[in-house]
């Protein structure tokens, strides 16, 4: 729903905005068309330092408005590489209460700063959910690493039983073994007394 708005306002901007520039203008409206032609290559970072110089200059105009929204649209683009929402957000804030706004220029700069704080907070929870998540793991990691020196020490000690009792069944067997000496010997000895 957010992208298939931002896609029309995207259209509605460029078709509006594409029907005013006029060569050799000023500098802000060089900076918007050189801006456009940057963000229609797939050049964020250049658009974005265009429209940036078109809407920050003081007495841009027109095309300084546009730039601002242009600028705020380029960076909430799903293709942009390294969007920025809360810039966008500023951006598209400083149009609305900008001099000589107009109408459709302050409601679609309410719009773009609506989408663009929505965006920044969704990444909010995102960037949110992944720290979750790692302290998860981190937890889980610790957890097992515990269960694993738990059942090492489990195992040493099954071992060592293991050890105490081959060695007790080693003595009970010499015990054994001499106290079946010692009976043979006494019989021995019995019947040699009686016989």
């Amino acid at each position: 729903m957010v992208r298939l708005r931002l896609l029309a306002l995207t259209l509605v901007l460029a078709v509006a905005g594409c029907a005013t520039f006029r060569p050799g203008e000023d500098n802000p409206a060089r900076s918007l068309e050189a801006g456009l032609n940057a963000l229609a290559a797939g050049d964020y970072a250049t658009a974005r330092l265009h429209f940036d110089r078109a809407g920050l200059a003081p007495e841009s105009g027109e095309a300084g408005r546009r730039a601002l929204l242009l600028g705020a649209l380029a960076r909430l683009d799903a293709r942009n590489p390294d969007p920025d929402f809360e810039l966008a957000a500023a951006r598209a804030a400083a149009l609305e209460a900008g001099p000589g706004v107009t109408k459709w220029e302050a409601l679609a700069g309410n719009l773009v700063a609506g989408i663009a704080a929505e965006l920044a907070e969704a990444r909010a929870r995102v960037r949110h959910a992944e720290v979750e998540r790692h302290a998860a793991v981190a937890a889980e990691i610790l957890a097992s690493r515990s269960a694993t020196a738990r059942i090492n020490a489990v195992v040493a000690e099954r071992d060592a039983a293991r050890r105490r009792t081959t060695q007790l069944e080693q003595t009970l067997a010499e015990k054994e073994k001499e106290l079946k000496e010692k009976t043979q010997e006494l019989e021995r000895i019995r019947r040699a007394i009686r016989g």
